[in-house]
């Protein structure tokens, strides 16, 4: 190769050490900068992505705690509703119905002691009645280490239950997980609303209703309140109220 070719070929060398490419191709630096944009676009993308993922999980965990509030609020009043007493019952007055009225704001969770009819049978002709006596009540979970303390909501059914809610017998039933709230309120015949109905007191006979709040928080630390009023079907006592006061109970 003579020395002009020879130092054609060095020239084309040198251009591509520096980078430099034939005509049609990119500079080291449109290189870079393409990358660069590369890069912006996909770390966009991937905030979007996230963004969007995040709001797809707070929506399920919003609509999962509208949805456990609803359940629980209905499973609380197709057992309230139909409270029994019945007077051949050999049970005692307590283990029929007995009101826990815990009156501390650091632990707002009340506890209801009740026979019901709303029993139901988990078993194909099972030979078990439709009463049975229940209890609700809220206990704390097992503590995790770097948890919250968190609460559960809990329904008991037959066996036996001493003063700190030790269940012996009879089956414990998970209601909801996360509750931050429970309490009850028993509404007289004449309007008034009470935090304990003793039935030594009230001539052995059902309260007209019982207002139930319950306050429900989800891992996102998200809470709802809610409260219910729920009449008692089979109270003997004549409950009368004038429009609107079932609604204003809930009122706070």
């Amino acid at each position: 190769m003579n020395d002009r070719g020879s130092t054609a070929f060095d020239y084309l060398r040198l251009r591509a050490c520096r980078g430099e490419l034939a005509e049609g191709g990119f500079t080291l630096l449109e290189v870079l900068v393409a990358l660069s944009l590369t890069v912006l676009a996909l770390s966009l993308a991937a905030m979007s992505l996230t963004s969007a993922l995040t709001a797809y999980e707070r929506a399920a965990a919003h609509l999962e705690l509208i949805q456990t509030e609803r359940e629980t609020l209905s499973h609380v009043q197709r057992s309230l509703s139909v409270s029994y007493l019945s007077p051949y019952s050999s049970t005692g007055l307590e283990e029929e119905w007995e009101t826990f009225d815990i009156d501390n704001s650091a632990k707002p969770y009340d506890a209801l002691t009740f026979s019901s009819l709303a029993h139901r049978t988990h078993r194909v002709n099972a030979k078990e009645s439709d009463l049975a006596v229940m209890t609700l009540f809220v206990r704390r979970e097992e503590e995790s280490e770097g948890l919250e303390k968190r609460y559960v909501l809990l329904k008991r059914e037959g066996g036996a239950m001493n003063d700190r809610f030790e269940v012996t017998g009879g089956v414990v039933f998970t209601l909801a997980e996360g509750v931050t709230r429970l309490s009850f309120d028993y509404l007289s015949p004449d309007g008034e609303v009470v935090h304990e109905w003793r039935l030594v007191d009230k001539g052995r006979q059902l309260p007209c209703a019982v207002v139930v709040k319950l306050g429900l928080k989800n891992e996102a630390l998200e809470e709802r309140r809610s409260c219910m009023v729920v009449p008692l079907l089979l109270s003997p006592l004549k409950c009368s109220f004038e429009e609107g006061t079932l609604d204003s109970l809930c009122e706070e």
